[in-house]
Protein backbone atom coordinates (compact mmCIF):
# COMPACT_ATOMS: atom_id res chain seq x y z
CA UNK A 1 0.00 0.00 0.00
CA UNK A 2 1.15 3.63 -0.28
CA UNK A 3 3.97 3.95 2.23
CA UNK A 4 6.18 6.55 3.80
CA UNK A 5 9.22 5.60 5.85
CA UNK A 6 11.92 7.47 7.74
CA UNK A 7 15.43 6.32 6.97
CA UNK A 8 18.88 7.17 8.21
CA UNK A 9 21.22 7.26 5.25
CA UNK A 10 20.55 6.38 1.63
CA UNK A 11 19.17 3.06 0.39
CA UNK A 12 21.57 0.90 -1.55
CA UNK A 13 20.66 -1.23 -4.57
CA UNK A 14 20.57 -4.89 -3.64
CA UNK A 15 22.67 -7.59 -5.27
CA UNK A 16 20.57 -10.76 -5.47
CA UNK A 17 22.06 -13.97 -4.05
CA UNK A 18 23.61 -16.48 -6.43
CA UNK A 19 21.14 -17.78 -9.00
CA UNK A 20 19.56 -21.06 -7.81
CA UNK A 21 20.02 -22.73 -11.21
CA UNK A 22 21.56 -22.28 -14.62
CA UNK A 23 19.48 -24.58 -16.79
CA UNK A 24 16.94 -22.73 -19.00
CA UNK A 25 14.22 -24.97 -17.58
CA UNK A 26 14.79 -23.31 -14.20
CA UNK A 27 13.60 -20.02 -15.67
CA UNK A 28 10.52 -21.10 -17.60
CA UNK A 29 8.42 -18.01 -18.32
CA UNK A 30 4.77 -18.96 -18.01
CA UNK A 31 3.52 -15.54 -19.08
CA UNK A 32 0.86 -15.98 -21.72
CA UNK A 33 0.52 -19.73 -21.19
CA UNK A 34 -2.41 -19.34 -18.81
CA UNK A 35 -5.50 -17.21 -19.23
CA UNK A 36 -7.83 -16.13 -16.44
CA UNK A 37 -11.26 -15.01 -17.63
CA UNK A 38 -12.52 -11.60 -16.63
CA UNK A 39 -16.06 -10.34 -16.89
CA UNK A 40 -17.72 -13.72 -16.33
CA UNK A 41 -19.75 -14.90 -13.34
CA UNK A 42 -17.61 -15.96 -10.41
CA UNK A 43 -14.66 -13.77 -11.35
CA UNK A 44 -13.99 -10.62 -9.31
CA UNK A 45 -12.72 -7.84 -11.56
CA UNK A 46 -10.49 -5.33 -9.79
CA UNK A 47 -9.43 -1.91 -11.06
CA UNK A 48 -6.38 -0.09 -9.73
CA UNK A 49 -5.94 3.32 -8.13
CA UNK A 50 -2.92 5.54 -7.48
CA UNK A 51 -1.85 7.27 -4.31
CA UNK A 52 -2.12 10.89 -5.38
CA UNK A 53 -1.86 12.86 -8.62
CA UNK A 54 0.98 15.34 -8.26
CA UNK A 55 0.66 18.79 -9.77
CA UNK A 56 2.62 20.10 -12.72
CA UNK A 57 5.01 22.99 -12.18
CA UNK A 58 5.61 26.38 -13.76
CA UNK A 59 9.34 25.98 -13.13
CA UNK A 60 11.30 22.73 -13.32
CA UNK A 61 14.99 22.80 -12.35
CA UNK A 62 17.48 21.28 -14.81
CA UNK A 63 17.68 17.51 -14.62
CA UNK A 64 14.22 17.00 -13.13
CA UNK A 65 12.09 16.45 -16.23
CA UNK A 66 13.60 13.21 -17.48
CA UNK A 67 15.59 12.60 -20.64
CA UNK A 68 14.58 10.56 -23.70
CA UNK A 69 18.24 9.73 -24.32
CA UNK A 70 20.15 9.65 -27.59
CA UNK A 71 21.00 6.24 -29.04
CA UNK A 72 23.04 7.96 -31.77
CA UNK A 73 25.39 9.68 -29.33
CA UNK A 74 28.92 8.43 -28.83
CA UNK A 75 28.68 6.68 -26.48
CA UNK A 76 24.88 6.14 -26.69
CA UNK A 77 22.81 7.81 -23.98
CA UNK A 78 19.94 5.75 -22.58
CA UNK A 79 16.58 7.19 -21.50
CA UNK A 80 15.96 8.49 -18.00
CA UNK A 81 12.25 8.23 -17.22
CA UNK A 82 12.53 9.32 -13.58
CA UNK A 83 10.94 12.73 -14.00
CA UNK A 84 10.39 14.43 -10.66
CA UNK A 85 8.87 17.57 -12.20
CA UNK A 86 6.34 17.97 -15.04
CA UNK A 87 6.18 21.37 -16.79
CA UNK A 88 2.80 23.00 -17.20
CA UNK A 89 3.96 23.75 -20.73
CA UNK A 90 3.68 20.07 -21.68
CA UNK A 91 0.78 19.50 -24.04
CA UNK A 92 -0.57 16.55 -22.06
CA UNK A 93 -1.49 17.12 -18.43
CA UNK A 94 -2.78 14.68 -15.84
CA UNK A 95 -6.40 14.97 -14.76
CA UNK A 96 -7.37 15.24 -11.12
CA UNK A 97 -4.19 16.97 -10.00
CA UNK A 98 -3.96 17.05 -6.21
CA UNK A 99 -6.54 14.27 -5.81
CA UNK A 100 -6.03 10.94 -4.12
CA UNK A 101 -7.27 7.48 -5.16
CA UNK A 102 -7.70 8.27 -8.83
CA UNK A 103 -8.04 5.45 -11.35
CA UNK A 104 -4.51 4.53 -12.40
CA UNK A 105 -3.70 5.49 -15.97
CA UNK A 106 -2.94 1.87 -16.93
CA UNK A 107 -6.02 0.29 -15.33
CA UNK A 108 -8.93 -1.31 -17.11
CA UNK A 109 -12.34 0.11 -16.27
CA UNK A 110 -15.97 -0.32 -17.21
CA UNK A 111 -19.35 -1.60 -15.99
CA UNK A 112 -17.94 -5.05 -15.14
CA UNK A 113 -15.51 -3.73 -12.49
CA UNK A 114 -16.54 -5.08 -9.08
CA UNK A 115 -14.25 -3.10 -6.78
CA UNK A 116 -11.05 -1.04 -6.86
CA UNK A 117 -7.82 -1.63 -4.97
CA UNK A 118 -4.64 0.42 -4.41
CA UNK A 119 -2.10 -0.48 -7.08
CA UNK A 120 -0.03 2.70 -7.32
CA UNK A 121 0.92 4.78 -10.34
CA UNK A 122 3.74 6.94 -11.55
CA UNK A 123 4.05 10.33 -9.88
CA UNK A 124 1.85 12.26 -12.33
CA UNK A 125 -0.53 9.37 -13.14
CA UNK A 126 0.66 9.41 -16.73
CA UNK A 127 2.79 6.92 -18.69
CA UNK A 128 6.45 7.64 -19.49
CA UNK A 129 5.30 8.64 -22.98
CA UNK A 130 3.90 11.83 -21.45
CA UNK A 131 6.51 12.38 -18.75
CA UNK A 132 4.69 10.32 -16.16
CA UNK A 133 7.17 10.82 -13.35
CA UNK A 134 8.96 8.49 -11.00
CA UNK A 135 8.01 5.53 -8.84
CA UNK A 136 9.41 7.56 -5.95
CA UNK A 137 11.32 6.06 -3.04
CA UNK A 138 13.70 4.26 -3.13
CA UNK A 139 14.42 4.96 -6.81
CA UNK A 140 14.73 8.70 -6.21
CA UNK A 141 14.95 10.79 -3.05
CA UNK A 142 13.66 14.13 -4.39
CA UNK A 143 10.46 13.67 -2.39
CA UNK A 144 12.26 12.09 0.54
CA UNK A 145 10.66 8.72 1.30
CA UNK A 146 7.36 9.13 -0.56
CA UNK A 147 6.47 6.18 -2.75
CA UNK A 148 3.91 6.71 -5.51
CA UNK A 149 3.56 3.00 -6.19
CA UNK A 150 3.18 -0.06 -3.96
CA UNK A 151 6.13 -0.44 -1.60
CA UNK A 152 6.92 -3.77 0.03
CA UNK A 153 9.29 -6.71 0.30
CA UNK A 154 9.86 -8.52 -2.98
CA UNK A 155 11.69 -11.70 -3.87
CA UNK A 156 15.44 -11.76 -3.41
CA UNK A 157 15.51 -13.89 -6.56
CA UNK A 158 13.66 -11.35 -8.71
CA UNK A 159 15.37 -10.88 -12.07
CA UNK A 160 13.16 -8.17 -13.61
CA UNK A 161 12.33 -5.95 -10.63
CA UNK A 162 15.14 -3.85 -9.09
CA UNK A 163 15.18 -4.11 -5.33
CA UNK A 164 16.98 -2.44 -2.45
CA UNK A 165 18.43 -3.42 0.93
CA UNK A 166 17.40 -0.90 3.60
CA UNK A 167 18.71 -0.19 7.07
CA UNK A 168 17.31 -2.44 9.78
CA UNK A 169 17.83 0.46 12.18
CA UNK A 170 14.96 2.18 10.39
CA UNK A 171 12.59 -0.73 10.90
CA UNK A 172 13.33 -2.77 7.79
CA UNK A 173 14.34 -6.43 7.70
CA UNK A 174 17.99 -7.31 7.14
CA UNK A 175 18.76 -9.19 3.96
CA UNK A 176 15.34 -8.55 2.40
CA UNK A 177 14.80 -6.89 -0.98
CA UNK A 178 12.37 -3.96 -1.02
CA UNK A 179 10.94 -2.45 -4.16
CA UNK A 180 8.32 -0.03 -5.44
CA UNK A 181 6.13 -1.25 -8.30
CA UNK A 182 2.67 -0.60 -9.73
CA UNK A 183 -0.10 -2.50 -11.43
CA UNK A 184 -3.43 -4.25 -11.26
CA UNK A 185 -1.20 -7.12 -10.14
CA UNK A 186 -0.78 -5.10 -6.94
CA UNK A 187 -4.45 -4.06 -6.63
CA UNK A 188 -5.91 -7.56 -7.01
CA UNK A 189 -3.88 -9.04 -4.09
CA UNK A 190 -5.06 -6.20 -1.86
CA UNK A 191 -8.64 -7.19 -2.62
CA UNK A 192 -7.90 -10.90 -2.17
CA UNK A 193 -6.30 -10.20 1.21
CA UNK A 194 -9.28 -8.06 2.19
CA UNK A 195 -11.62 -10.94 1.39
CA UNK A 196 -9.46 -13.16 3.59
CA UNK A 197 -9.87 -10.68 6.45
CA UNK A 198 -13.63 -10.71 5.97
CA UNK A 199 -13.62 -14.52 6.11
CA UNK A 200 -11.48 -14.39 9.25
CA UNK A 201 -13.83 -11.95 10.99
CA UNK A 202 -17.03 -13.68 9.86
CA UNK A 203 -16.72 -17.48 9.91
CA UNK A 204 -20.31 -17.90 8.73
CA UNK A 205 -19.36 -16.37 5.36
CA UNK A 206 -16.59 -18.86 4.68
CA UNK A 207 -17.16 -21.10 1.66
CA UNK A 208 -19.70 -18.55 0.41
CA UNK A 209 -17.78 -16.43 -2.14
CA UNK A 210 -20.77 -14.33 -3.18
CA UNK A 211 -21.54 -13.44 0.43
CA UNK A 212 -17.92 -12.55 1.12
CA UNK A 213 -17.80 -10.28 -1.90
CA UNK A 214 -21.15 -8.69 -1.02
CA UNK A 215 -19.90 -7.75 2.44
CA UNK A 216 -16.65 -6.37 1.04
CA UNK A 217 -18.56 -4.29 -1.52
CA UNK A 218 -21.03 -3.08 1.11
CA UNK A 219 -18.15 -1.67 3.18
CA UNK A 220 -16.20 -0.20 0.25
CA UNK A 221 -15.31 3.49 0.26
CA UNK A 222 -17.83 5.22 -1.99
CA UNK A 223 -16.48 8.70 -1.26
CA UNK A 224 -13.96 8.45 -4.11
CA UNK A 225 -14.52 10.45 -7.28
CA UNK A 226 -12.54 9.87 -10.44
CA UNK A 227 -11.10 12.45 -12.83
CA UNK A 228 -8.84 10.14 -14.88
CA UNK A 229 -9.67 10.30 -18.57
CA UNK A 230 -9.84 7.62 -21.22
CA UNK A 231 -7.40 7.36 -24.12
CA UNK A 232 -8.07 9.69 -27.00
CA UNK A 233 -8.70 8.24 -30.46
CA UNK A 234 -8.00 11.57 -32.15
CA UNK A 235 -4.93 13.00 -30.39
CA UNK A 236 -2.03 11.88 -32.58
CA UNK A 237 0.57 14.26 -31.15
CA UNK A 238 3.96 12.87 -30.06
CA UNK A 239 4.89 11.99 -26.50
CA UNK A 240 5.90 14.81 -24.16
CA UNK A 241 9.03 13.02 -22.92
CA UNK A 242 10.00 10.53 -25.60
CA UNK A 243 8.87 12.48 -28.64
CA UNK A 244 7.76 9.18 -30.16
CA UNK A 245 4.99 9.46 -32.77
CA UNK A 246 1.37 8.49 -32.17
CA UNK A 247 0.14 7.89 -35.73
CA UNK A 248 -3.05 5.99 -34.88
CA UNK A 249 -4.14 7.71 -31.67
CA UNK A 250 -4.83 5.99 -28.35
CA UNK A 251 -1.57 7.25 -26.83
CA UNK A 252 -2.77 10.10 -24.57
CA UNK A 253 -5.34 10.32 -21.78
CA UNK A 254 -7.25 13.13 -23.46
CA UNK A 255 -10.58 11.34 -23.90
CA UNK A 256 -13.76 11.63 -21.79
CA UNK A 257 -13.61 11.38 -18.00
CA UNK A 258 -14.28 7.84 -16.76
CA UNK A 259 -17.33 7.68 -14.50
CA UNK A 260 -17.04 6.71 -10.84
CA UNK A 261 -18.99 3.49 -11.44
CA UNK A 262 -16.75 2.42 -14.31
CA UNK A 263 -13.62 3.39 -12.37
CA UNK A 264 -14.35 1.89 -8.95
CA UNK A 265 -17.30 -0.48 -9.25
CA UNK A 266 -18.75 -0.69 -5.73
CA UNK A 267 -15.97 1.59 -4.46
CA UNK A 268 -12.41 1.47 -3.14
CA UNK A 269 -11.70 -1.55 -0.96
CA UNK A 270 -11.82 -0.69 2.76
CA UNK A 271 -10.71 -3.06 5.51
CA UNK A 272 -11.23 -0.69 8.43
CA UNK A 273 -14.37 -2.66 9.32
CA UNK A 274 -14.16 -6.07 7.64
Amino acid sequence: MPFTAVLSGNPSPATPPPTPGTDPADFQDYFGLYEVPGGVPGVVDVSSTGRVVNRSSASCPPGTIGDPGDPNADPPVGPNFEATCKPITDRHQSAGQGRQNQLAYYSNYGPRIDIAGPGGARKFNLPNFDRGGTEGFPYVSDDLTNAWEDFNITSNWATQIPCFFLSSASGFHDGQCYSTIQGTSMAAPHVAASLALVASAHPSLRKHPAALLSRLEAHANTGVHNATRALSATDTSPGDLTGLPCPTGYCHLEGPTISDGDAYGAGLVNVASP
